[in-house]
């Protein structure tokens, strides 16, 4: 979630402050090095480390996405936009060309799978098990993927709109938007048992929230699977891209570095933002801040400013448990 709080345009470059470390950050930092040439940004990162929900690491050999895991050319085209800056090489995620087979397991059994040597079985054994609700998502996540594609065309073009509003209303997206996904598929007849094994565990992997987040949200991790251009991932780790465009901007990043709170500046215009690091507490002023992070997470304060962190976009997030398995079997099965 972006918010961008003041843009001003003093004399001297201005100073802009990003609060967060992953993609939404390092986007923000790439595009603005490009309007504001000569603007200095500096990134606060309360972890040690850049990418946010970005995170990779490699168990024998094999790359493991433990947060956002793949992105789709066709729904993400600015995502592909930066990966083509960098020059990040990228590999599929799911058929065709399979890199890495596919399995959800909900602690006592395999719920899915996709395995790159038994491809069409696997297709056919879910297609079997959840046929209906299979379906019924698959029309409702193309509609989405419909509505989104003409909606991104008209901004790829050069239209502009006054409010976030006259946006989803242009091509139907306003229907999928301030309803979960929940609700949304249930009116569709979905059964529950494929909302919180199949829909609730991609999402989940995705963006940390089961089906009682946004049905916009929930239906762009489904329309990854049934777009033109199936998944694709960084072969290096989808954490780098954060790095790589981080380092083609003016940009400084502190890591470990906790904003507390932004507040209008006492004196003249802009912010003052306060934030500790190496359990130091610090205030600097900037002419801009951006927030890159869930207001639900960052535990920022904003006195004087008319924002409630509390009730602005909230979002519920949960704890994922990753186990990896190289060898042996879970519940009999052989892997």
């Amino acid at each position: 979630m972006l918010l961008l709080l003041s843009l001003l345009t003093p004399a001297a470059p201005p100073r802009v402050a990003i609060i967060g470390g992953g993609i939404g950050a390092a986007s923000t930092a790439y595009h603005l090095s490009h309007r504001l040439p000569g603007a200095e940004m500096v990134v606060f990162e309360r972890d040690e480390r850049l990418g946010g929900r970005l995170q990779h690491l490699w168990q024998n050999g094999v790359k493991l996405e433990l947060g956002g895991t793949f992105f789709n050319r066709v729904l993400n085209p600015h995502i592909a936009e930066l990966i083509e800056v960098v020059g990040a090489k990228t590999a599929p995620m799911l058929p065709p060309l399979m890199a890495q087979d596919f399995y959800i397991v909900n602690g006592t059994g395999t719920i899915l799978r996709l395995r790159k040597s038994h491809e069409l079985a696997d297709l056919a054994a879910i297609t079997g098990r959840f046929a209906a609700p299979f379906a019924d998502t698959l029309v409702a996540s193309r509609e989405f993927s419909k509505a989104l594609k003409k909606t991104l065309a008209r901004i790829h073009a050069g239209t502009t709109f006054g409010s976030l509003s006259t946006l989803l209303g242009w091509d139907g997206l306003a229907r999928f938007s301030g309803v979960n996904a929940s609700t949304l598929l249930h009116d569709r007849l979905v059964s529950n048992e494929f909302l919180e094994e199949v829909i609730s565990a991609i999402t989940n992997v995705i963006y940390t929230q089961g089906v009682g987040t946004a049905a916009f949200i929930a239906l762009s991790c489904v329309s990854m699977f049934s777009e033109y251009s199936f998944p694709a991932s960084s072969v290096e780790g989808n954490d780098l891209l954060v790095r790589d465009l981080l380092l083609k901007t003016n940009v400084s990043a502190r890591l470990g570095a906790n904003v507390t709170s932004v507040a209008r500046a006492a004196h003249g215009t802009g912010f003052e933002l306060s934030y500790t690091h190496q359990a130091t507490p610090s205030a600097e002023r900037f002419d801009a801040v951006v927030l890159a992070a869930p207001l639900e997470v960052a535990s920022l304060a904003f006195p004087g400013l008319s924002l409630d962190p509390t009730t602005a976009l909230r979002r519920k997030y949960v704890g994922v448990h990753v186990t990896c398995i190289s060898a042996g079997a879970i519940n009999g099965t052989a892997r």
